[in-house]
């Protein structure tokens, strides 16, 4: 295998990183739900997303989209579904509108998605 040349550090190598936090493990172990932030360097801000990978391993799938700020993840007693902080809409924590719809194609089986207000427990 052939490695690449090394080549200098420079400061817009920043604007690549990306962060993994929040990683919450479901009740019965079978789902991990994640946050990862990244830089959007034309808007000069950053967004945070969730993501939910099989804890048995696989490709992670995205489940917020967005420049927002989504947060504090939290799966539901049963695991069907996942509460989560946001500031959508400038109204950080903004009350659940229902959940979320499965794209075609999508297992039954996944956690649904729910916004939750800051004053609920999970």
């Amino acid at each position: 295998m052939r490695q690449s040349p090394l080549r200098r550090f420079e400061p817009d190598d920043l604007l690549s990183f990306k962060l993994v936090s929040e990683m919450i493990l479901s009740h019965g172990g079978r789902w991990i739900v994640y946050v990862l932030e990244e830089i959007d360097p034309e808007a000069d801000t950053y967004g945070s997303n969730l993501w939910l990978i099989p804890a048995s391993g696989g490709a992670p799938r995205q489940i917020t989209f967005g420049s927002d700020t989504n947060e504090s993840p939290r799966f539901s007693p049963d695991s069907s579904h996942v509460a989560f902080l946001s500031d959508r809409g400038g109204r950080p924590g903004a009350a659940p509108r229902g959940p979320a719809r499965r794209r075609r194609g999508e297992a039954a089986d996944r956690p649904q998605v729910r916004r939750r207000s800051p004053g609920l427990v999970a």
